[in-house]
């Protein structure tokens, strides 16, 4: 997977080839004309041929189009959708990101708030970390999803501090989404090598960041190059730091190569290690890319699993039945511990019984369920309800933090 941060705008007119859109009209230049031009062509039908249009236009109008790029994004009589909005922003972006950032972050629409601060902040932070802290926030404050822009932008920029500002963080969540960003972003512009020698220097030291970076680590060499980390678990899978190592590396391979990761996995010893990393696994690939996960199974058949696979079967069988009830319970069939095949075929069949009652009532009564069982299959889901007295969402407005 290509891991380089390419703009949305960069995108579009590397593509700009692959349409027959419009070549826009020279461009003016004053500001007033500008507006008009751009407003001609956001009226345009929504397409990606008009995308591409719409990014040539912004490239010939140059600096003189930022001025019109808010008014257009907030007028009511625009007919504007969302990739043509983010490609406006994305330009301002591009030429202005602090100014750009500071009108996003108070007055852009909710709905493309988030996706456009993203660029903007790792754009402020390859070259002003300090300005792009008053958007992200300090240590405990910061907005976690400005996290990994934030801390990609802060390695690319080569200047210190980006270490002792994750640490501050604080153990939890911020910190290790901070982590995984720090980490891919140095391996991307130093190598693996780099990465593995910044953990190791804080080997010992009493602060706990070095245990809590070395999952991290784990997973993003896994990333960035499966061959590296499994090289990294072979080194320090029967030492402190081993327990839930093969985990990490799994979860991560699946998503790069969910075939290979799952032939590696089998040939790893028997135990408890293992038959996590199976299930995790198996999760994991589910929600990278279920549709090679399932083209893996039909591949291997189901007369043909190895009790190796025998963790990761229920949920295996779950995701199946989701969509092919009969082909999930066929999976289901072979997971060999009784009460855990039953309790599996028990949710396909629940599942299945929402939203075709007829079909799966004829495969319930003649299946090998008890009648609880069959009981539990035949009740409906309850809706998901708030909590007595829950509080109302928080609102979202993304301000810059003093």
């Amino acid at each position: 997977m290509n891991r380089i941060h390419t703009s949305l705008l960069t995108f579009v007119i590397a593509i700009a080839g692959c349409g027959p859109a419009e070549k826009p009209a020279a461009a003016p230049h004053a500001g007033g004309n500008a507006r008009a031009a751009i407003a001609e062509r956001v009226a345009a039908p929504a397409s990606v041929e008009n995308l591409v249009a719409l990014a040539q236009l912004l490239e010939q109008l140059g600096p003189d189009a930022i001025p019109a790029i808010a008014p257009t994004i907030l007028n009511p009589g625009e007919t504007l959708d969302a990739p043509r909005a983010l490609v406006l922003l994305q330009f301002w972006i591009d030429h202005d990101a602090r100014a750009a950032a500071a009108w996003i972050s108070k007055s852009a629409p909710i709905a493309y708030r988030s996706l456009a601060m993203i660029p903007a902040i790792e754009k402020i932070a390859e070259t002003d970390p300090a300005a792009a802290v008053l958007f992200v926030g300090r240590a405990g404050a910061a907005d976690p999803r400005l996290l990994k822009p934030f801390v990609r932008g802060w390695v690319k920029s080569g200047k210190p501090g980006v270490e002792d500002w994750i640490s501050n963080l604080g153990y939890g969540f911020k910190r290790q989404k901070a982590l995984g960003a720090f980490f891919r972003a140095k391996i991307e512009k130093e190598g693996a090598p780099a990465a593995i020698a910044w953990l190791e220097a804080r080997a010992g030291k009493e602060d706990g960041l070095y245990e809590e970076a070395f999952q991290r680590l784990t997973s993003e060499l896994t990333y960035a190059d499966p061959a590296a980390g499994t090289a990294w678990y072979d080194q320090h899978r029967d030492g402190p730091m081993g327990k839930g190592l093969m985990v990490s590396v799994i979860d991560a391979w699946v998503a790069v190569d969910g075939p290979a990761a799952m032939r590696w996995v089998s040939q790893q010893p028997e135990g408890e290690e293992r038959n996590n990393a199976v299930l995790d696994g198996v999760r994991w690939w589910g929600i990278a890319d279920i549709h090679g996960l399932k083209a893996w199974g039909r591949e291997i058949g189901v007369d043909h699993l190895e009790p190796w696979f025998q963790p990761g079967l229920p949920i295996f069988a779950r995701l199946y039945g989701a969509d092919e009830p009969l082909e999930g319970i066929r999976w289901a069939e072979k997971i060999t511990d009784e009460p855990t095949r039953l309790q599996t075929m028990s949710q396909i069949a629940r599942q299945w019984y929402g939203s075709d009652p007829s079909a799966a009532e004829e495969w319930i009564a003649r299946s090998p369920l008890s009648e609880p069982e069959r009981a539990l299959a035949r009740t409906p889901r309850a809706p998901l309800e708030d909590p007595p007295g829950a509080a109302a969402p928080a609102a979202d407005p993304m301000s810059p933090v003093n």
